[in-house]
């Protein structure tokens, strides 16, 4: 559950990611920062360095997809136009999947090559949202 604070430690987080030299691969580690700025909760993400080591961690851990992973988890997924701010947000770049969190009506933040970038909530397939107290 979110805390009372969420949306200023949500603020705060996003600062200090912009900061950190994030690895090609870390989305899982960006967006679990994201929750547990929010919720207070470690997600204890998985730990893999690319796409092969993902598909077997997901594996070890009984996802066949990190789609599904997700599900698990944050339960059924919903359409990105009715994801909320702070709302954990998926897509696919270059056939690869993606987790971001939306920052703003229409803003999600993904890992770049070198940096946060910005994309449009519609350009995101699906989204799951982070329960508020």
């Amino acid at each position: 559950m979110r805390r009372k604070t969420w949306g200023n430690d949500l603020n705060q987080y996003m600062v200090e990611a912009r900061k950190r030299a994030w690895g090609p691969f870390e989305c899982g580690h960006f967006v679990a920062g994201a929750v547990e700025a929010m919720t207070g909760q470690d997600l204890k993400t998985i730990e893999y360095s690319d796409p092969e080591s993902l598909k077997q961690a997901l594996k070890d851990h009984g996802s066949n997809s990190l789609y599904n992973y997700m599900r698990r988890h944050f339960g059924k997924a919903i359409a990105a136009a009715a994801a909320k701010r702070g709302d954990i947000m998926y897509r696919k770049e270059a056939g690869q999947p993606c987790l971001g969190i939306l920052l703003s009506h229409n803003r999600a933040f993904f890992l770049g090559e070198n940096d946060l970038v910005e994309v449009s909530r519609f350009d995101c397939e699906r989204a799951w949202h982070v329960p508020y107290g």
